[in-house]
């Protein structure tokens, strides 16, 4: 037995990975794109004409979710509820239920698009007006 190796840390391992990949948030793609991870924002996406990248995130009332994209001829358009916004450039949507957004981005030719995606509470703007003693 002195020659077989031993896996006393594997089951520790094993677990270890599977609650840190519960952790990871949620989100789905739903398109064939070719995808490109240049770090944990910027992506580079290679769509043919008329194909849609679509990426649904789940989030809270008061998150922010801003697109840019960088292309010749595309468009980002998110959608969460009742409200679509699109642009040829940037889009950013203050989240104001909780629900799911989704994110589309359609080029009506052959290329390849760098998309920041950014989603985050927004901490900025509070729910309550503070009162006289607090100090902001």
């Amino acid at each position: 037995m002195e020659g077989r190796p031993k896996y006393v840390g594997l089951p520790t391992i094993l677990i270890t990975i599977a609650l840190l990949a519960s952790c990871l948030p949620a989100t789905h793609a739903e398109s064939n794109a070719d995808e490109f991870v240049i770090d944990g924002r910027v992506k580079m996406i290679g769509l043919t004409a008329g194909e849609a990248y679509t990426q649904t995130v789940e989030v809270e009332a008061g998150t922010i979710v801003s697109v840019n994209v960088g292309c010749n001829s595309c468009d980002v358009k998110l959608t969460a509820g009742d409200t679509a916004l699109t642009s040829s450039t940037s889009v950013t949507l203050n989240v104001t239920e909780n629900g799911l957004v989704e994110i589309q981005i359609l080029s009506n030719i052959d290329e390849t698009v760098s998309t920041s995606i950014l989603v985050t509470v927004d901490a900025n703007h509070l729910n309550q007006r503070p009162s006289p003693q607090t100090v902001v």
